[in-house]
């Protein structure tokens, strides 16, 4: 219950910054998320919605009076079904076939993973070194678990960003053949993220 009424009073105060808030909000998703990827209940009640209709759809298959167009058409139905996936399930599955690099290119040089994904992910993971101490700061008032969850949550945030911007990285062919010219754009591209970080943090006073 104390969870239930911080969060609802960090969202209705007019006091809280706007980040607060969002981070909040999208703290409380991926909680849920993580909840129910740990349980399974979403996978175990699509799972039993589909055998449920793939069997009713198999009645209905033995139907002798089923016209050669209607049982075609149960047919697809019953494949479109059984391959049918989530949206949860769509994303993942396309984020997980992204390359940790780029070992597709025609060229003999690769990237290293390890220096591809500190390069990639610096900024983000100073981010999330600071952030056990500005979270503690920020929640000097609240209960010991509270601070934990928020914490928790928070660096499961930073590590699925960073994790998404290594992966990104793989989508750029090794330039001139030369590893090191990634390894440098990396370095800006996070550059460029810090400054913005910084930008958007003046200007909505995050």
């Amino acid at each position: 219950m104390e969870f239930l009424n911080s969060l609802v009073s960090v969202i209705s105060d007019k006091e809280k910054r706007l980040s607060q808030k969002a981070v909040t909000i999208i703290a409380c998703v991926l909680f849920v998320l993580v909840i129910d990827n740990i349980v399974g209940f979403s996978y175990y009640y699509n799972n039993s919605q589909k055998l449920t209709q793939v069997t009713q759809i198999g009645v209905l298959l033995k139907d002798s009076t089923l016209s050669k167009n209607d049982r075609l058409n149960l047919v697809n139905l019953r494949e479109n079904l059984i391959s049918h996936q989530s949206i949860k399930d769509w994303i993942w599955l396309h984020l997980s076939n992204i390359p940790s690099t780029n070992n597709d290119n025609k060229e003999s040089v690769i990237l290293n993973p390890y220096i591809n994904f500190f390069t990639s992910t610096w900024f983000v993971l100073l981010v999330m070194i600071s952030t056990p101490l500005t979270v503690i700061k920020d929640n000097k008032n609240k209960s010991i678990p509270y601070i934990a969850l928020v914490m928790v949550l928070a660096e499961f945030m930073l590590y699925v960003t960073a994790w998404l911007l290594a992966k990104g990285s793989a989508y750029i062919p090794v330039i001139f053949n030369q590893p090191l010219y990634n390894y440098i754009l990396n370095c800006v591209i996070n550059i460029g993220l810090a400054y913005l970080a910084v930008i958007v943090d003046k200007k909505y006073k995050f």
